[in-house]
């Protein structure tokens, strides 16, 4: 266990540090009216983004309790996108590191509906990351893994700029009988400027039964992104409704880069 924990840190360490040797890109990131790239998620769950055919995207995100998320996803091919994740715990302050994932979480993401003027795009694919602080009694982390789910996304110019509204449904799977079962989710995504976007997201949680809410399941989400060349800053604001027990509004900190093969 040690060493594939260890092995897996290396690999996905690597990963993110190879941009150091990729030049940049001509592009704005994720975000802004710029924005060369679509977004993937809307906070914590998916829309229908995808990387452009032949982009890769490492990512690294800030989390409870000294942690780092670590995502790396590539785009093979222009309908799907491949990628893996892992989470450690207490790299940031004291205490030994831990991780509490046996293997990396995979993320397929498959667009089965290009949009149009009258037509959202819509994807298909399957997560099984998790994220935010880890329940060890729970064995489970705070924002459940979406599992397999179906997303549609529609984007819209008016006088503010460019506007994009996702809804979708998602089917946690390999976890507890009483995580098991349909939720649906939807957000807003507004871009502000040629280089900034704030996103909104609204998740029930309907699959959620486990008593670590203090008000209801129901989070409401919020993200700033902002794009300088080919990397994406992101600021969350998660949980406005401070539904989860012993902590408050949690602020996670992410940066994405993009580049091409």
């Amino acid at each position: 266990m040690k060493n594939l924990l260890y092995n897996s840190f290396l690999f996905l360490i690597a990963l993110v540090l190879c941009v150091n040797n990729i030049y940049a890109i001509d592009n704005y990131g994720s975000a802004g009216n710029k924005a060369r790239f679509e977004s993937r998620y809307i906070v914590d769950m998916p829309n229908a983004g995808l990387l452009a055919k032949g982009t890769y995207a490492p990512s690294i995100r800030f989390v409870d309790d000294g942690g780092i998320l670590l995502d790396f996803t590539a785009a093979p091919f222009e309908f799907l996108n491949i990628g893996m994740s892992y989470t450690f715990f207490h790299i940031i302050g004291s205490g030994s590191i831990k991780a509490h994932q046996d293997f990396p979480g995979i993320n397929l993401k498959a667009r089965v509906v290009d949009e149009k003027l009258t037509l959202p795009a819509i994807v298909v694919g399957f997560n099984s990351q998790g994220t935010g602080a880890y329940y060890e009694g729970l064995d489970r982390y705070d924002q459940l893994h979406p599992g397999l789910y179906i997303a549609a996304s529609k984007s819209f110019v008016w006088q503010l700029g460019e506007l994009s509204a996702h809804v979708g449904t998602n089917y946690c799977v390999g976890t507890d009988k009483e995580y098991q079962g349909f939720n649906f989710y939807a957000g807003v995504e507004q871009a502000i400027g040629d280089y900034l976007s704030c996103i909104f997201e609204l998740n029930p949680n309907f699959n959620d039964n486990d008593d670590i809410s203090s008000k209801s399941k129901v989070k409401l989400n919020t993200a700033l992104r902002a794009s300088i060349s080919n990397i994406t800053f992101e600021l969350q604001l998660r949980d406005l409704f401070t539904s989860t027990k012993n902590h408050g509004v949690n602020r996670f900190v992410g940066i994405e880069f993009i580049n091409r093969f």
